[in-house]
């Protein structure tokens, strides 16, 4: 079996749940003997290093710099992503502007393919507080409509990371929905101590950073 993995920024390059998903799942997949491929972003001072992460898998990769980058990237690998006859595709994050070229024309090259979508998130209802210029709060609107039609017309599953985010793209997508949580290791993130907070105030705060 091949399967093909879209995503962004490629672990270690960032920390963020897409990243640390597609990680462990090329690997494990790739120890099973399945010829993985995945096509992501690294950052310039990481080329090198990148491959010693994902030792049995085919990376096919671009230095993320900009929205041209992406877009170029997209038409420099469509011949090899073709010619892979790949079984499943997975999509592992929004498919966006990594997604609206390739996914539509693999899918008319070889409309067997399987389309897999793993969403860990869906946009607000309430936009404009994200962003102050007006151009950003267009894309990123654009990037989402474009996104949406993507995961209708071509997705064959859609995968959620849990029963509330299940319930939320129930509403935009009447396909079949799988519920597979992105789970820790409990032998390297141990249980916090409990905090008493009760009638204080506080900031949490979690991001790629951690």
């Amino acid at each position: 079996m091949k399967i093909g993995i879209i995503t962004g920024l490629l672990y270690p390059c960032t920390k963020s749940g897409p990243a640390i998903v597609t990680y462990n799942l090329a690997n494990y997949l790739a120890k099973k003997n399945i010829e993985v491929t995945i096509f992501g972003a690294i950052k310039q001072k990481q080329s090198t290093e990148i491959e010693e992460y994902y030792p049995k898998v085919d990376l096919r990769t671009h230095v993320e710099k900009s929205t041209f980058s992406v877009l170029s990237y997209q038409f420099k690998y469509i011949k090899q992503i073709n010619s892979k006859d790949f079984d499943i595709l997975h999509l592992e994050n929004l498919p966006g502007a990594r997604g609206f070229i390739i996914v539509p024309l693999l899918h008319a090259l070889n409309n067997n393919v399987k389309i897999i979508q793993k969403i860990h998130g869906w946009p607000p209802t309430e936009l404009n507080f994200r962003f102050d210029s007006v151009f950003k709060r267009i894309m990123y609107r654009l990037h989402w409509s474009v996104a949406k039609e993507i995961i209708h017309n071509y997705s064959d599953k859609i995968i959620v990371n849990s029963n509330f985010m299940k319930e939320t793209v129930s509403k935009d997508f009447h396909k079949h929905i799988d519920v597979i949580p992105n789970g820790i290791d409990l032998n390297v993130w141990k249980p916090a101590k409990k905090i008493n907070i009760k009638g204080r105030k506080n900031v949490v705060f979690g991001g790629d950073s951690l």
